[in-house]
């Protein structure tokens, strides 16, 4: 049975997306809500932004239907942590209300990144209510249990800075959906695999929602009206459940996991490894540079791949195939070796991909210079002979 709810759930959830986008392309093109262009957007045409405004509707409509469909055939919550399982979806839910109201106000007329974080705070807050923090490291830095004093303003951060991730990465077609789509994936899997079914769910809907939208997001075509960007409600929302379900599935439960809670850590969060690191490498940048840290730049990860001559397309791909190779390598080496050795791994590797990005683009702008140097030659011979 709950392989059915899941199926049923994550199949109505693509269907219903598939309905509502295009209803929202419609509205869109009559009332001109569209992205604006800027000098950092790669986009030259009019697109719309509003495409995660169905996000957050669909999984409470789901999310509420199965949880009725479930108690009315006597199957309620059945894993042993059900107690706190309808708190932790309230509140889950309110947060996430509140960054789609701050989404939709950013997508239509703007919003000061000041107002943003402090509704990223505040929904943030919101999940230790339920009991939904940061209990357990799992060994890291050989910590393993931790105190609320500690855990709370860890998982407020932590949220915070996961919804930033999601949102500053959402900058090529595909790339935001792709992204938390491989995250929603493994840590689906891994929920159903230790019983915990309804957290599962949630992960599956939100899968299936991102389906349909990252088929016209990446292959839509803006000249017939079927393109669209998931703008900033979508984006926040997206990164709030994500960042609940990955600290839910960092928690310890009370009957014997399958997959352990060090385990669980390291497969959670390498899923989002990508996001996460390019923010703190374009933090650091910019503060080197003496620049705010919260101003907008061309400096992530999909830019440096448009600067060495990669179409989006394609930029894309190799992003994804980047992020399903930490997933993989983090897999096969957790058990095997010291989580710290882990860590120093990925970090190693992300400097050292970086140093070869920095070395293509400085060898492509060398190639323009040395391009414009001979075509400027040949333009002044002519000159010269004529």
């Amino acid at each position: 049975m709950n392989y059915l709810y899941i199926i049923i759930a994550f199949v109505l959830a693509m269907v219903l997306s598939y309905f509502i986008l295009p209803r929202i392309l419609l509205i869109s093109y009559k009332k001109k809500l569209f992205d604006e262009i800027d000098d950092r957007k790669i986009h030259t045409q009019q697109i719309p932004r509003l495409g995660g405004v169905c996000f957050p509707l669909i999984v409470i409509l789901i999310l509420l239907l199965s949880s009725g469909v479930r108690y009315i055939f006597g199957n309620g919550f059945e894993h042993p942590d059900s107690s706190n399982t309808i708190l932790e979806f309230v509140f889950m839910f309110s947060g996430m209300m509140i960054l789609f109201m701050i989404g939709i106000a950013d997508d239509l007329i703007g919003i000061n990144y000041k107002n943003k974080l402090a509704a990223q705070l505040i929904a943030a807050c919101l999940l230790p209510l339920s009991g939904v923090y940061i209990k357990n490291l799992g060994g890291i830095f050989n910590i393993y249990e931790v105190s609320p004093w500690i855990g709370i303003p860890l998982t407020v951060f932590l949220v915070v800075y996961i919804i930033n991730s999601i949102n500053l990465i959402d900058g090529i077609d595909g790339l935001a959906s792709g992204i938390s789509a491989l995250s929603l994936v493994v840590i689906g899997v891994c929920f159903f695999i230790n019983g915990q079914h309804m957290l599962s769910l949630l992960a599956f809907v939100l899968l299936g929602l991102l389906i349909p939208f990252f088929y016209f997001n990446v292959f839509g075509k803006a000249e017939r009206c079927r393109k669209l960007f998931m703008g900033d409600t979508g984006s926040l929302t997206l990164g709030y459940i994500i960042s609940f379900l990955i600290i839910h599935f960092s928690m310890p439960i009370t009957h014997t996991p399958i997959i352990e809670t060090h385990v669980a850590t390291i497969i959670a969060y390498s899923t989002l490894l990508i996001p996460c690191f390019d923010v703190v490498r374009v933090v650091l940048v910019r503060l080197r540079n003496r620049k705010s840290p919260f101003l907008p730049d061309r400096n992530h990860i999909h830019h440096k791949f448009l600067l060495i001559n990669y179409s989006p397309h394609k930029s894309l791909v190799c992003i994804l195939s980047l992020a399903v190779f930490f997933v993989i390598l983090n897999a096969i080496l957790i058990y095997n070796i010291d989580i710290h050795i882990i860590m120093i791994i990925n970090i190693l590797a992300w400097i050292t991909f970086h140093l070869w990005m920095n070395n293509r683009i400085l060898r492509e702008f060398k190639l323009k210079d040395e391009k414009a140097e001979t075509e400027k030659g040949i333009s002044t011979t002519i000159i010269v002979r004529d």
